[in-house]
């Protein structure tokens, strides 16, 4: 592998021939990921800081968000965790997927990682707490962490707001009335859902 990026760099003239080889890069990391293999990803990865200037941040660390998505998708827990450790960041969709796969142990090493827990999907979907998906059996949204009681309890000792909102004022309580039992929706105001936004 270093040979292979050695000579990609030598023989990238322009920055569209060192992007697209950047690309390549981390196609393989991501490949890597999926299949498990952590020790590919580690050679690749400080094979590629090697030909870094000193001093500046690892040049993939922005690209490498794919890679973070298909290690937790996949629940490569190790792999997910080298990527954090060496300062891949992780956002909404990486929240989103460990929450799909009710991934307590994922959920922990993104927070551990910087996660805001609070920050909206998109400006039309507020906090993973309250991501909605669309049941194609009865064409109604749902959502995963507030109608599950496990779920909403483990967001909700680790910070998430009942009314952290999006664009739209969606909150995660105005979603768990619409979706979750009554137990769930009591615990939200317990921990300071409030009606005022939502």
């Amino acid at each position: 592998m270093a040979s292979l990026y050695r000579e990609a760099t030598r023989n990238a003239g322009n920055s569209d021939e060192g992007r697209t080889k950047q690309d390549r890069f981390c196609m393989q990391i991501n490949h890597a990921a999926m299949d498990g293999n952590l020790g590919t990803v580690v050679q690749i990865f400080d094979d590629v800081a090697k030909e870094a200037p000193a001093g500046k941040k690892h040049p993939l660390i922005q690209q490498l968000r794919d890679a973070l998505l298909t290690a937790v998708e996949s629940r490569r827990h190790d792999i997910a965790g080298y990527l954090i450790r060496k300062g891949v960041v992780a956002d909404p969709s990486h929240g989103k997927s460990a929450t799909i796969n009710r991934d307590v142990a994922m959920l922990e090493l993104l927070l551990q990682g910087g996660w805001d827990i609070n920050e909206a999907i998109a400006w039309d979907d507020p906090s993973v707490l309250a991501d909605r998906y669309l049941n194609h059996i009865s064409w109604r949204l749902h959502s995963r962490a507030v109608e599950d009681v496990v779920l909403t309890d483990w967001f909700l000792l680790n910070g998430a707001d009942p009314n952290a909102r999006c664009g739209v004022d969606l909150t995660p309580l105005s979603v768990a009335v619409r979706d979750a039992p009554l137990a769930t929706i009591r615990k939200l105001f317990e921990h300071g859902g409030s009606v005022a936004s939502g």
